[in-house]
């Protein structure tokens, strides 16, 4: 026969739950294209807000019309995709990988950076518009 503590035992035991089993979605759960999506559309916004707390919002959608300089939904778009893609190229999309707070803050932010850098450098030396400083900074800073 056997021993009350293994009756005890067999009795109380519970099979061992695998995964997410919540249904609860969790951010390590999500996929490096979901990130993609999310990123851009993030910096979508930053970019819009941008162009609206500049006090020459308005000259500077006019001057758009006429060429000189780049309207608020081309750099939107822009510096979006320009941002989404330098962060999936440095890994920021990548699930696993050690996560340190200050680590990913300056990952943010050089790629935030380069990002900035990459379309301005772009849209002055290709499609020869200009953006203001003044959008550059908040861009940036959002």
């Amino acid at each position: 026969m056997k021993s009350e503590t293994a009756l005890l035992n067999t009795r109380h035991t519970k099979p061992r739950q695998v995964g997410n089993t919540t249904g609860r979605l969790k951010l390590s759960n999500i996929g490096p294209w979901s990130w993609f999506v999310i990123d851009y559309a993030i910096a979508y916004v930053c970019a819009t807000i941008a162009f609206w707390l500049t006090p020459y919002s308005e000259s500077i959608q006019e001057q758009a019309v006429v060429g000189v300089h780049i309207g608020q939904m081309g750099f939107s778009f822009g510096f979006g995709l320009t941002l989404a893609l330098i962060a999936h190229i440095a890994g920021l999309h990548e699930p696993i990988q050690k996560r340190t707070s200050l680590r990913l803050l300056g990952h943010c932010a050089f790629v935030a950076l380069a990002a900035v850098l990459l379309l301005n450098i772009e849209l002055l030396l290709v499609h020869y518009y200009v953006v203001g400083r003044l959008i550059t900074f908040f861009t940036f800073i959002s």
